[in-house]
C-alpha cells in the first residue's frame, strides 16, 4: 500500500506541472496589456503575441470605446483559456483644422468657431480665442486661434478677421427711380471704395429683387447684397383698338407708349363683352414688377369677321387607276382671326377603281361662320406600264419653272424658288420607287407626292433645266436611307434638301458649318465626304 503511494504521488505531481506549464505557455501567447492611440480599432488579434489557434473577446468582456482614453480591462480568450488583458488608449495627437477669414460689418460678433473648419480629432475639441478679437474697429486682425482636444493636446491657427466699412449680412435697398448708384453709397463710414469685378453686371434694373453686388473696400473685394425697388407707377398712353366679335385680344393691344423702370403687365379690371357689337368703354390695368399700377380709360370697337378663311395648297390631282390618294397632304387654311382652321373634305364623288375626273370639294369655316370652299379636279389615269423619256420628264419640269421662275433672277433666287415649290406642292408618302431618278421626278411631277427620293429628284429636274449646278447626294448608312442635293449657284456648293421635317427646319443653301451645328440635321445627314465635292464651310 505505501508502495502504491509513493509511485502515485510523484505521477500527480508530474500531470500538475503538466497542466501548469500548459497554461503558462498558453497564456505566453497573449499580451497582458497593450497600449493604441485614441480612435483606433481594436480587436481580440491584437493581443496574440505569438501564434494561437483561436483567440477572442470572452462573452464577459466588458463594452470599450477606444475614443475615450483610458485604462479597460477586457476578457480575452485562447486556446480555450480566458485571461484579463489590459487596453491602455492614450491620445497623443494635436487636433487639425483649416483656418478660413472672417469679413463682417461693425457691431457683428463672431465666436471662435467660426474662424475654423474642417475640424478634426479623435475626442471633443474645445475652440477658444488665444485673444479676443476687437469687434469694434475697422481694417484687417490677425486672430490666433486654440483648439484642444481632452487629453490636452493643443493646435493654434492664425486667422484674419476683416471689418468692413460696408454691410454685409442686410440688404441695401434701393429705388431704381434715382438711377444706379455711385459706390460711395454702399459705405458705412468715409473710405475708399468702388465697384470690383462684375460689380452691378448681375442687376436686373428692369425687375424688382435682391441682387449681389461686387465691390473693392479699402482694397478688400467684398459681395453685398441691393434690393431694387420702384416706387414710380407705370406712366403710358393707350390707343382706341378695333377687333372682331367674340374674338378676346389681349390688354396690352391698346397700349402705345409705356414709360417704367421695370417690367409691366397689362390686365382689363373688367373683362370686356367680346359679344357686343360696336362701341364699348375699357379700363386698362398696367401694373410693374413692385406692383405699382395705372388704369386708363380706352374704347373698344368690335365689329363682326365677314372675311373666310384662305385655303392653301389646293390643287388638281392625277391619280393611276387603283392607286390610293392622300387629299390631306399639303393642305391648310389660314384664317385671320382664327389662324389655323381646319379643312374638310368632300371626296364623296371619287370611284379610284373607274378612270375619268372626279369633284373634290375643300371646306374651311371659322369662328364667325365664314365659309370658304374650292372644288379640283382629280383625275383617274390608266395604270403607266411604259418607261417615263428623260424628254417627256423635262416637259412637265419646264412647265413649272415657267410659273416660278423669271428671266431677271440670279441663280440664287431661282434656286430659291424650286426650293419652295418643291417643298411645299409635293405632299409627304413613306415610300417611293428609287430605281429611276427620271421615273421618281416625273411621278413627283404628275402625283405630287413622295419620299425624299422624290424630293431630290424633282429638285435635280428643275435646278438642271434651270441650269444652275447640282449633284445627288445621300445618307451613309446600312440601316436607312436619305437622298437630298447638293447645289452651287456661283458661290460654291451648299446642302439642298427640299424634302420636310418633322421639325419644320428649312434646309436650305447650307454650308457644311450649318449643318454639323444642328444635332437633328448633323444625323441624318452623314455622309461620305469622299464621293462628293467639297461643302463650303460658312
Amino acid at each position: 500500500m505505501k508502495k502504491r503511494i509513493w509511485i502515485a504521488v510523484p505521477i500527480l505531481i508530474l500531470l500538475n506541472l503538466a497542466v501548469a506549464a500548459f497554461v503558462w505557455y498558453t497564456f505566453d501567447k497573449t499580451y497582458s496589456s497593450i497600449t493604441v492611440e485614441a480612435g483606433t480599432e481594436v480587436t481580440a488579434e491584437d493581443f496574440v503575441k505569438r501564434d494561437v489557434e483561436s483567440i477572442s473577446f470572452a462573452e464577459d468582456c466588458p463594452e470599450f470605446d477606444t475614443t475615450i482614453p483610458g485604462k479597460y480591462e477586457l476578457r480575452i480568450s485562447a486556446d480555450g483559456f480566458t485571461r484579463t488583458g489590459i487596453l491602455n488608449v492614450v491620445d497623443t495627437v494635436a487636433p487639425t483644422a483649416e483656418a478660413v477669414p472672417i469679413y463682417m460689418s461693425v457691431g457683428e460678433v463672431y465666436e471662435a468657431e467660426s474662424f475654423v473648419t474642417d475640424v478634426c480629432d479623435v475626442t471633443p475639441v474645445r475652440i477658444s480665442f488665444e485673444k479676443r478679437p476687437d469687434f469694434g474697429g475697422y481694417g484687417m486682425q490677425e486672430v490666433t486661434i486654440r483648439l484642444t482636444d481632452t487629453s490636452g493636446n493643443e493646435t493654434k491657427l492664425t486667422s484674419e478677421l476683416y471689418i468692413l466699412k460696408v454691410k454685409l449680412h442686410e440688404n441695401y435697398v434701393w429705388d431704381i427711380t434715382q438711377g444706379v448708384p455711385a459706390p460711395e453709397w454702399f459705405l458705412l463710414k468715409t473710405g475708399e471704395i468702388s465697384y470690383a469685378g462684375t460689380g452691378l453686371s448681375f442687376v436686373k434694373t428692369d425687375e424688382v429683387g435682391v441682387y449681389p453686388v461686387w465691390l473693392d473696400v479699402e482694397g478688400i473685394r467684398c459681395e453685398v447684397s441691393m434690393e431694387i425697388t420702384d416706387s414710380k407707377a407705370p406712366v403710358l398712353t393707350t390707343k382706341e383698338t378695333t377687333g372682331y366679335l367674340n374674338h378676346p385680344i389681349e390688354a396690352d393691344c391698346f397700349v402705345d407708349t409705356i414709360e417704367d423702370h421695370t417690367k409691366v403687365t397689362y390686365s382689363y379690371k373688367i373683362e370686356p363683352d367680346w359679344s357686343l357689337e360696336g362701341e364699348q368703354d375699357v379700363v386698362l390695368v398696367a401694373k410693374d414688377s413692385a406692383g405699382n399700377q395705372t388704369e386708363a380709360l380706352e374704347k373698344l370697337i368690335l365689329i363682326p369677321d365677314t372675311e373666310a378663311p384662305v385655303l392653301v395648297g389646293v390643287g388638281n390631282i392625277s391619280v393611276c387607276v387603283g392607286e390610293n390618294v392622300s387629299y390631306r397632304n399639303g393642305i391648310s387654311a389660314i384664317d385671320a382671326c382664327d389662324g389655323a382652321v381646319t379643312v374638310e373634305i368632300d371626296n364623296s364623288a371619287v370611284d379610284l377603281t373607274t378612270l375619268g375626273t372626279y369633284p373634290v370639294i375643300y371646306t374651311a369655316t371659322d369662328v364667325s361662320g365664314n365659309v370658304a370652299s374650292q372644288e379640283i379636279k382629280l383625275t383617274v389615269m390608266p395604270e403607266r406600264n411604259e418607261a417615263v423619256t428623260m424628254e417627256v420628264m423635262y416637259a412637265e419640269a419646264d412647265k413649272i419653272l415657267a410659273e416660278i421662275i423669271t428671266d431677271d433672277m440670279t441663280d440664287y433666287e431661282k434656286a430659291e424658288a424650286i426650293y419652295n415649290w418643291t417643298r411645299w406642292q409635293i405632299g409627304w408618302v413613306s415610300d417611293s420607287q428609287k430605281e429611276n431618278w427620271v421615273e421618281s421626278a416625273y411621278d413627283g411631277f404628275i402625283n405630287r407626292k413622295g419620299d425624299c427620293y422624290t424630293y431630290a429628284s424633282v429638285s435635280k429636274a428643275l435646278l438642271t433645266r434651270a441650269g444652275i449646278a447640282n449633284v445627288d447626294i445621300w445618307r451613309k448608312s446600312t440601316t436607312s436611307s436619305h437622298y437630298w442635293n447638293l447645289v452651287d449657284t456661283g458661290e460654291g456648293w451648299y446642302h439642298f434638301d427640299a424634302t420636310p421635317r418633322a421639325d419644320k427646319t428649312i434646309v436650305f443653301m447650307w454650308s457644311e458649318n450649318q449643318l454639323l451645328a444642328d444635332e437633328a440635321v448633323r444625323r441624318s445627314h452623314v455622309y461620305d465626304h469622299t464621293l462628293f465635292p467639297t461643302v463650303n464651310a460658312d
